[in-house]
């Protein structure tokens, strides 16, 4: 049985039996693609996003809708840091496809400053497969189009999650990866670009074990039965609660989101029943709330699967920036409209004030992969559901829970 997330309606209750261990590795990591699929499926989680995000009538503008990456990278283009002082040079393709964000190469500058950085013969590259495809100083990032990307894609059937299942010496592994355009979050701790995530912890008998849900620079560990599980026949679907403006990843929308001081003070992860998105393809039916694209398994770097080869990309989703003490919103585009091209003496006002740096390719990035182990094929055992240990019942959230700002 060939399974894939993107366009197939699967049962609320998909059972391990059903999933299939024995066809084609291609991203060559030890766990078959299908059985990677199914995986994803079963434990897909179900997002709630903060209240009013679905209804742009009344949005407050702290964050963005989610979206994907043919979406972000159809209203950006591509530039190249220099750092040391010389200004970004920008490549002449604008709305790069796949294959042109992955083939670039771009000599760096010699010196610094902002009038004398001319290119040396040394080139950097866009590609992770390439040598020298990264540098602090020197590398590729995505200029987004203009401050009307910042709201992101209003249509739920255009996000999908990105999944990346692994094995690991205790079972297996499976990432669930989002993209939003835009990271709002307190005065200037802002960045084009937001990848966010949360992993999902099997043992041996590929029942779950913990979840890790990151937030900001760090991030949180907990056994299964500390988490909330969507009320279904299994209940194999974890909550999360998304921060309003930072994107960042709650177990609860308790005092851990709501008036926390990196999240504002306030009640960011404050959420009703029609704001929450179900990740995998057919999970919604009839319920409140909205559906996504599904789940899009991107295999490993130079081992893609699904075509996403934007995983290779060797590069940020947003413009380099610095800490500053303002927020450009503020000043910018009261002026401008528009904060995705301002100079100021041939430097780009982005880059040097106001903002932070948008992230890494998630493959890029120190949590991609985590406990990962080299091709180390496992022999799982399908034919039995594993136990499951706990009452779902007890872990369900109630109305109360939902809709207050504790609990």
């Amino acid at each position: 049985m060939a399974w894939s997330s993107v366009g197939t309606a699967y049962s609320h209750n998909l059972r391990l039996s059903e999933c299939d261990a024995s066809s084609e590795d291609e991203d060559k990591d030890g766990v078959s693609d299908a059985l990677e699929d199914c995986l994803a499926e079963r434990y897909a989680p179900v997002i709630y996003l903060p209240i009013n995000r679905l209804d742009p009538a009344t949005y407050h503008h702290n964050g963005a809708f989610p979206s994907s990456v043919e979406w972000i990278m159809a209203r950006s283009k591509l530039g190249f840091n220099h750092g040391n002082g010389c200004r970004d040079d920008f490549d002449a393709i604008k709305s790069p496809s796949m294959d042109q964000l992955i083939s670039r190469s771009h000599r760096v500058a010699r010196g610094s400053g902002t009038i004398f950085c001319p290119h040396a013969n040394r080139r950097v590259y866009s590609n992770q497969l390439s040598n020298n495809s990264w540098e602090d100083e020197h590398h590729f990032f995505l200029a987004h189009d203009g401050s009307n990307v910042k709201l992101g894609n209003q249509s739920s059937s255009d996000w999908p999650v990105y999944t990346h299942v692994y094995p690991t010496n205790s079972g297996v592994d499976i990432e669930y990866w989002y993209f939003y355009p835009f990271n709002n979050n307190l005065l200037n701790i802002n960045h084009e670009g937001d990848w966010e995530h949360i992993r999902v912890s099997l043992n041996k008998n590929l029942a779950v074990s913990k979840l890790t849900f990151y937030q900001h620079n760090h991030s949180k560990k907990l056994h299964w039965s500390r988490v909330q599980w969507f009320d279904n026949d299994h209940g194999h679907h974890p909550l999360i609660w998304v921060a309003d403006g930072s994107h960042a990843s709650y177990p609860r929308n308790n005092i851990d989101c709501n008036f926390n001081p990196q999240e504002g003070l306030d009640d960011s992860c404050r959420t009703d029943q029609n704001s929450r998105w179900f990740t995998w393809k057919g999970g919604k039916g009839e319920k409140a709330g909205v559906e996504g694209k599904g789940l899009i398994n991107v295999g490993e770097v130079g081992h893609i699967l699904n075509g996403q080869i934007w995983l290779n990309y060797s590069g940020r989703w947003g413009r380099v920036g610095d800490l500053a003490s303002f927020n450009p919103d503020s000043i910018i585009g009261s002026v401008t409209g528009d904060d995705s091209d301002v100079e100021v003496f041939g430097l780009d006002v982005l880059e040097y004030f106001g903002t932070t740096s948008g992230p890494k390719t998630p493959s890029m990035q120190a949590a991609w992969g985590a406990n990962q182990v080299a091709h180390n094929p496992h022999d799982f055992d399908l034919s039995k559901e594993p136990a499951l240990g706990w009452n779902y019942a007890e872990y369900q959230p109630t109305q109360s829970l939902l809709l207050s700002s504790t609990y």
